[in-house]
């Protein structure tokens, strides 16, 4: 449905308030979602525009995610709650509004709490209401946990994975699908995720392209982020490839699907590329065509993703010009590597900005690098005294950190007089606790707090960093 910008952004906002006042009084009425007065002059369902820019602004500036949760608990009407439970869920998934509350300890709590109750346990049949505030609520839970660093911590502090692991036994498909989901990106351990459930997510993957399966409403984006985040942690990437991966990548590659379907799918091939021997077996499948395919691609993010495992798997990506014999004197002129995921580019940046204000020769790429990704990154940690990782759970999903973190640990590190480590870790998400390849790789090592209290935290950072 059309409508001009402004007219379109008024009409929204109008609806806003009326749900807002709805809140307020605690007047839910069972159809509580107005309708949109589009430029025509017709009405159109509000969930139509759930997608929108403009939606998404207003939900924030009103607190309407904030106050649709305080009348969670306090409702009557269950039904009408599951309209703007859902309309939360489409509008907030990947925006600020669902972030905020989620910060301020809001949404996790309620759904845990909500999904714990022997009351939810015991009464959600099929086709009852309890039913339906029992998917809402799953529904919802898989919307904060599948974009890396939201809600992650509070839920482990909630028990979130035993209460969402006694929904995996239920005999519901969807919601059985939809737990699973759920549990591969909350899980701090491989403990949690069987060679099975591996095997059902790509089992159920394939169902997808086929279109042929009805028992998920899950899309194969979704079901390819939680393979993505069971293959970070050691011997699921062998479980992926023995199960099918490969012939599921290729299936994906070659079944049109989107960009940001295939760069996921990329990027688990990468992850299973960091072992020797599944590298061998993906060079002499049939998917390696597709993948040296997509080195041709116009798409920065295919392009990289596609080189990145090529690099990795013919094994050209070796150090070139570092000594171990170097002595402390040798390091004048070096620099420091920051080390960073796009999500914490705000802290990064100023990690950058307070160390070139304290003298520091700094290499910090701002545009993700464009040209020969790998070599430059090679020569960024090659060159580097040190290297700093800042460490959240969105950096160690993405394939290209691990990259860049394991070339800084297979490059002989070097201390200076103070035998100071080569590789430095901050930590850059509230309450992150690396786990799986990246809590191998900083084991041991002192962690920097900087989004805690960045100037307290910067003065001993500085300390740590030759100069």
């Amino acid at each position: 449905m059309e409508s001009g910008g402004c007219d379109l952004r008024a009409a929204l906002s109008e609806c806003v308030s009326r749900l807002d006042h709805a809140l307020s009084s605690g007047r839910l009425a069972a159809s509580a979602l107005p309708q949109v007065s589009t430029a025509a002059g017709g009405q159109a369902p509000l969930m139509q525009f759930s997608k929108h820019a403009a939606l998404s602004d207003l939900l924030l500036q009103s607190q309407l995610v904030e106050k649709t949760c305080r009348a969670w608990t306090a409702t009557a009407n269950p039904l009408a709650l599951i309209e703007y439970l859902q309309l939360v869920c489409e509008a907030s998934s990947s925006s600020e509004p669902i972030r905020t509350c989620t910060r301020k300890s809001i949404l996790p709590r309620l759904i845990v709490d909500q999904l714990q109750s022997e009351n939810t346990k015991t009464n959600y049949k099929r086709d009852s209401l309890m039913f339906r505030l029992v998917v809402c609520h799953l529904s919802l839970l898989h919307h904060l946990v599948k974009y890396p660093g939201v809600a992650r911590s509070q839920l482990q502090i909630l028990n979130a994975v035993q209460v969402v692991s006694f929904y995996r036994q239920s005999s519901d498909i969807p919601i059985r699908n939809l737990s699973l989901l759920i549990l591969t990106h909350i899980s701090e351990d491989a403990s949690d995720a069987s060679q099975e459930d591996i095997e059902l997510l790509i089992f159920i993957c394939s169902q997808t392209i086929n279109e042929r399966s009805k028992a998920s409403a899950l899309g194969l984006l979704d079901l390819l982020l939680g393979i993505r985040s069971l293959l970070l942690f050691p011997g699921n990437a062998e479980v992926f490839v023995s199960r099918g991966g490969l012939d599921l990548s290729q299936r994906v590659f070659q079944s049109d699907q989107s960009r940001e379907t295939c760069h996921l799918a990329l990027e688990c091939l990468w992850h299973c590329a960091f072992c020797p021997e599944l590298a061998e077996r993906m060079r002499s499948h049939d998917v390696w065509t597709n993948v040296i395919d997509f080195c041709s691609s116009q798409h920065e993010s295919l392009h990289g993703a596609a080189l990145g495992i090529i690099r990795e798997v013919e094994g050209k990506l070796v150090p070139r010009s570092v000594s171990c014999s170097k002595s402390a004197s040798e390091h004048d002129g070096r620099h420091t590597m920051i080390s960073y995921s796009w999500s914490q580019q705000d802290l990064a940046i100023r990690l950058r900005d307070a160390l070139v204000s304290a003298g520091r020769k700094v290499w910090f790429d701002l545009e993700r690098m464009r040209g020969d990704v790998l070599d430059r990154m090679a020569e960024g940690v090659e060159n580097a005294s040190s290297v700093i990782l800042c460490i959240s759970s969105a950096y160690a999903c993405s394939a290209n950190c691990r990259k860049e973190a394991s070339y800084a640990n297979d490059v002989q590190a070097w201390p200076d007089q103070r035998g100071v480590p080569h590789i430095i870790p901050v930590i850059a998400e509230p309450d992150y606790r690396p786990s799986g390849w990246l809590g191998i790789l900083v084991a041991g090592k002192l962690y920097y707090r900087l989004h805690e209290d960045f100037d307290d935290n910067f003065k001993r950072l500085l300390q740590a960093i030759p100069s």
